[in-house]
């Protein structure tokens, strides 16, 4: 599907950042309920060196996902 493509690009090792970003951004926004979308997009950012934006996306993900420890770990 759509949102799953868009992960599998942004999870392409060794691409650009802000494109990885952008891909993340939209499976999120197609599929808001798959946890390792919201995973990819904080390390994503986190290696765009977009901290701010990479904490604002973990805490919404583990506001959708309180029990699902691996955000939480991600986050700090």
């Amino acid at each position: 599907d759509e949102a799953r493509w868009h992960f599998r690009l942004g999870m392409i090792p060794g691409g650009d950042w802000a494109d990885a970003v952008g891909h993340l951004e939209r499976a999120v926004a197609l599929a808001p309920n798959e946890v390792e979308y919201y995973d990819g997009l904080g390390f994503t950012l986190i290696n765009a060196n977009r901290y701010d934006d990479a904490q604002r996306a973990m805490r919404d993900a583990i506001a959708r996902f309180p029990r699902h420890v691996g955000l939480r770990t991600l986050l700090g």
